[in-house]
């Protein structure tokens, strides 16, 4: 999908999906709790308050980072504590609902707190992806070198 600048008439590229109409789906791998009371010294709806969403993330992926959780006595988990706009973001992350939906539940819920609310909002969801929190369920995947067709031999 390629279009023609009028000024340039340069071929531009189009750039892909736009985030607004990915839909989030969660890593069913780990765990999350919501958490009934605050931990201590907490700000309202801040991390780690009452009815706040805690994942679970591994530390290390391997058996050896695992090996060393074991043998220097630390936790192989990270509890990852969300506020109140990431606890209702990942509440309401179903598999069927876009970034968009997400965007206006936030914008209903909270009203002018949120804004900038698309820029904050792919800024959390970029965090969880990298993180491999959570995927998309409608992005085409990457092609890598072994989708590609060889090179032809000289």
């Amino acid at each position: 999908m390629s279009s023609v600048s009028s000024t340039s008439r340069k071929q531009r590229r189009s750039r892909g999906m736009n985030i607004l109409d990915l839909v989030p789906q969660r890593n069913v791998q780990l765990p999350f709790s919501m958490r009934n009371g605050p931990l201590q010294n907490t700000k309202s709806d801040g991390p780690g308050d009452a009815g706040t969403v805690v994942v679970l993330v591994p530390r290390f992926k391997g058996a050896v980072g695992q090996g060393f959780c074991k043998i220097f006595r630390v936790k192989p988990w990270i509890n990852v504590n969300l506020d109140a706009y990431g606890s209702l973001v990942w509440t309401s992350i179903d598999g069927h609902r876009t970034v968009r939906d997400l965007g206006a539940l936030l914008k209903e819920r909270f009203g002018e707190e949120v804004e900038p609310l698309y820029g904050r909002l792919a800024h959390f969801l970029s965090l969880l992806e990298r993180n491999k929190i959570i995927g998309y369920a409608n992005l085409p995947a990457k092609k890598t070198k072994k989708d590609a067709p060889p090179a032809p031999k000289k």
